[in-house]
């Protein structure tokens, strides 16, 4: 999906479905994040109970360094993976942003729902996978 797309349906009935479309698949893509959260914590717990039972055996394993960042720019940054847990904050802050998605996605749902029995035909313009702009184009209403 690019960042800015722009859709034209032939009603409100067939924009409501895309969009449950849409939602489906943030959705999944949520879950697939947060899996992903999961699996790191379980890593690093992993990682602190094996550190327990080494150092009670008096073996000491090096800690890795803080995976280095850099800010490309305000909307970028360049993350070095050196320890798995570091990237747990990155994963939540993608499934959060997926999940506002979501949210954003089911709100404008909630509105069309409303309006379907306007049988005319839109124009979506989407920023970023949500629609910014919905025109629904009355001045061509199917004729009676």
């Amino acid at each position: 999906m690019s960042i800015f797309e722009a859709k034209k349906y032939n009603n409100i009935e067939d924009f409501i479905k895309d969009l449950k479309s849409r939602i489906d698949k943030v959705r999944k893509d949520v879950i697939q994040y947060l899996k992903k959260v999961d699996e790191v914590s379980r890593a690093a717990k992993r990682e602190v109970l094996l550190r327990s039972l080494l150092s009670k055996r008096g073996v000491r394993l090096p800690s890795l360094p803080r995976s280095p960042t850099l800010e490309l720019t305000e909307e970028a940054t360049l993350i070095i993976d050196l320890k798995p847990q570091d990237l747990s904050l990155v994963y939540e802050e993608i499934s959060d942003k997926l999940q506002e998605t979501v949210e954003k996605l089911l709100r404008i749902r909630e509105v069309m729902e409303r309006l379907k029995i306007i049988n005319a035909p839109i124009e979506v313009y989407y920023e970023n996978g949500i629609p910014k702009y919905i025109i629904v184009k009355l001045r061509t209403v199917e004729k009676l």
